[in-house]
């Protein structure tokens, strides 16, 4: 039960960042950024593959993908977003193409996917948690 409890607890926990960081963004600069999740998406894979095919430890993984994702959303801000401001329409389906494309290049980039998958389920078989809980999900 506890066990269950902690997974919830962390994953609302990373369900509330997001949403507090759409937050900050729709207040500090008046733009809808339909991109947020992808962002959130790149630091994800950036922390998982730096783990895998760089040896990375998690302290120097986490760093590694928030100034990968900050990168991008520099990037992202500097091309598309900075000649937006003040047309809330215009930057949130600017914003929803450019999250279409993110999308689409980590499909195309994910050349090992099943790789991939293989890593997850080795990360899951060493934390006897998370391997109850996809065995919960398997009986469902």
């Amino acid at each position: 039960m506890a066990d269950i409890l902690f997974i919830g607890l962390s994953l609302s926990s990373i369900l509330l960042l997001i949403a507090l960081g759409l937050a900050i963004t729709y207040g500090a600069m008046g733009v809808i950024n339909m991109a947020h999740g992808e962002l959130v998406m790149i630091g994800a894979y950036t922390a998982v593959l730096s783990g895998i095919y760089l040896n990375f430890n998690m302290f120097v993984a986490l760093p590694l993908a928030f100034f990968t994702a900050a990168a991008v959303g520099l990037l992202i801000e500097k091309l598309v977003i900075r000649r937006l401001y003040g047309r809330i329409i215009d930057t949130l389906l600017a914003t929803w193409g450019v999250a279409i494309l993110l999308q689409q290049a980590i499909r195309l980039l994910q050349l090992s996917r099943l790789e991939l998958v293989d890593a997850i389920h080795a990360e899951m078989e060493q934390n006897p948690a998370l391997e109850e809980e996809d065995r919960r999900i398997d009986e469902n």
